[in-house]
């Protein structure tokens, strides 16, 4: 009986194809903009934006000096002495600021923010080691676990946001 009320594995399979295929051809009309051409010179989010711009992305990398995260970079960049402090994924905290940051950056160039994020981007590049290990925790606090529990020290999951600050720096800054 249920058999009969249901059309057969084939012709659903078939079905569920060209509904899909319907769906992929009008998603296919849609064109994703780079973020760095997205302009927004008047209005509501404009007025965000420079609140963001003014207030936020400062206020993001000084809560990073204030709480240790970007001393880490320099001490593991051999620029200052002492600790690591904090949590074993605050990297990934800068990060995603200078990703931040990028963005602004992006929309309205600002001389003092974008000398700022070299400074920063510049003890990222001195943390590197030469077989291109990056991540602050492991390197001044726990150098023999390197790559030892991927699944929840949190070393991926710091690189994956590396990544895209890296990413999101070069397509606003071109470096």
């Amino acid at each position: 009986m249920i058999a009969r009320r249901f059309p057969s594995g084939s012709l659903v399979a078939a079905l569920v194809l060209a509904a899909a295929a319907a769906l992929a051809a009008e998603r296919a009309k849609l064109v994703p903009v780079p973020f760095a051409q997205v302009k927004m010179p008047t209005g509501f989010w404009a007025m965000w934006q420079q609140i963001n711009r003014e207030k936020s992305v400062p206020h993001n990398l000084d809560t990073c000096e204030g709480t240790g995260r970007l001393r880490n970079f320099r001490q593991a960049a051999g620029v200052e002495k002492g600790p690591f402090r904090g949590h074993i994924f605050h990297d990934s905290d800068v990060f995603k600021v200078l990703e931040g940051v990028a963005y602004t950056l992006a929309l309205e160039p600002d001389p003092k923010l974008e000398a700022r994020l070299d400074e920063i981007i510049g003890w990222i590049a001195k943390t590197q080691r030469p077989d291109g290990y990056l991540n602050t925790y492991f390197l001044m606090a726990a150098p023999d676990k390197r790559w030892s529990n991927l699944a929840h020290d949190h070393e991926l999951y710091c690189a994956g946001h590396m990544f895209e600050a890296a990413v999101a720096h070069f397509q606003a800054t071109g470096k």
